[in-house]
């Protein structure tokens, strides 16, 4: 009869601290505080000190509280048809941030101003690049992009009050995933 394999051989291989914190859901990050990078989870603490690690924010997600608690989060660049920028998906995390802090607002209402929703990444190469990708190559840029946006989706999705999205025009790529 041959041996049972080691306990260690059924264990999964150990993962880093960081690919751990980032597999954990938005609300248990923002309770560890900030990662490595300096950077909080959506809406954390750090955001406050260092208003943003992706360079200059624009207007460009605009949130407006109506009567009877109805929030309307309005993604703001119809000259690019709302493509996701770091800067609007920096706006989208403080808006929702905001939002899930409110307990006026019972509902959110996401939209888009112009001919389209969101158009997906934008790929002109305008729209800056996060200073924390800054000399990682465009495959870095592209990993900051892609996990910053999959915060933001997470955090819509856990947002305590629905979210309705007034879809119209183009919706592409991340815009779906909003």
């Amino acid at each position: 009869m041959s041996e049972p394999p080691p306990a260690t051989a059924l264990m999964p291989p150990a993962r880093s601290a960081e690919t751990a914190r980032r597999m954990m859901p938005p609300a248990l990050r923002l309770s560890m505080g900030p990662d490595r990078t300096g950077r909080a989870p959506i809406g954390g603490v750090v955001d406050l000190v260092f208003p943003s690690l992706w360079g200059s924010r624009m207007a460009i997600v605009e949130t407006t509280i109506a009567g009877e608690g109805i929030a309307r989060v309005t993604l703001n660049d119809p000259d690019r048809y709302n493509a996701l920028t770091p800067a609007l998906i920096d706006g989208l995390a403080d808006a929702f941030a905001s939002i899930r802090r409110d307990r006026d607002v019972r509902v959110v209402i996401l939209d888009g101003n112009g001919r389209g929703f969101c158009a997906g990444a934008d790929m002109s190469g305008t729209g800056g690049v996060p200073d924390r990708s800054r000399g990682r190559g465009p495959v870095g840029f592209v990993h900051e992009m892609q996990e910053h946006l999959m915060e933001v989706v997470l955090a819509i999705h856990e947002t305590p009050q629905p979210v309705v999205a007034a879809l119209h025009g183009a919706v592409v790529g991340g815009g779906l995933a909003l």
